[in-house]
This record gives C-alpha cells, sequence and structure tokens, in this order.
C-alpha cells in the first residue's frame, strides 16, 4: 500500500474516532464491501461522508470529495479535507448548511 492511500486510511480512522463520541455507529465504510455510495464513512445521523488528506489542498480537491459525497440519497454530502500539518475541515453546501442552521434555531 502506498504512503499516502495508508495516509487516507489513516485519516479516516481518525475522523470516526472523533465521530464516536456522537455516534457510537460510525464506522469506516471500507471499498471492497460492496458497491461505492461515496461515504468513506456511515454513520446513523444523516450525512454521508467523504474524507481526503492531501499535501495540498485545492478547491477542486475540495469540491471534487464534495461532489463524491453527494451520491447517496437522503443523506446530505460533507467532505472532511485536511491538508499535511492543518487542521480538518468539514465543507458543506451553503444550503445544506443554512437548513441545518435553522433546525437547530428551532430546536
Amino acid at each position: 500500500m502506498t504512503n499516502s492511500r495508508r495516509k487516507g486510511h489513516q485519516f479516516e480512522r481518525d475522523v470516526v474516532k472523533r465521530l464516536k463520541c456522537i455516534d457510537r455507529a460510525a464506522s469506516r465504510k471500507l471499498e471492497y464491501q460492496g458497491v461505492d455510495t461515496g461515504c468513506d464513512i456511515e454513520t446513523s445521523l444523516p450525512f454521508c461522508i467523504q474524507c481526503k488528506h492531501h499535501g495540498q489542498l485545492t478547491y477542486g480537491k475540495m469540491r471534487g470529495a464534495l461532489e463524491q459525497a453527494s451520491g447517496k440519497l437522503g443523506r446530505l454530502p460533507v467532505a472532511v479535507v485536511k491538508k499535511t500539518g492543518d487542521v480538518p475541515l468539514a465543507i458543506m453546501r451553503l444550503d445544506d448548511w443554512l437548513a441545518l442552521v435553522k433546525e437547530v434555531k428551532k430546536g
């Protein structure tokens, strides 16, 4: 396995570990387990999470990760991206984020 692939898998495990404090059902969706839905991480939350860890993070790479996460119906796509040496970011479409903010404000 290449170093970049190993780095990506470790990043997915790190994201799952952080999600587990909110959702114990969070787990990595291993690519060989069936059809690729675009979700690297499965949760009971209404999100399809795609993870990307790059040495150089560009808008195109972030947009591509979000597009990959957009494949699962009924789930909000989220790209969790990280540039080497930096903090991870969660990227969403503005309309999805505004809908979440609206729900939080109601509750």
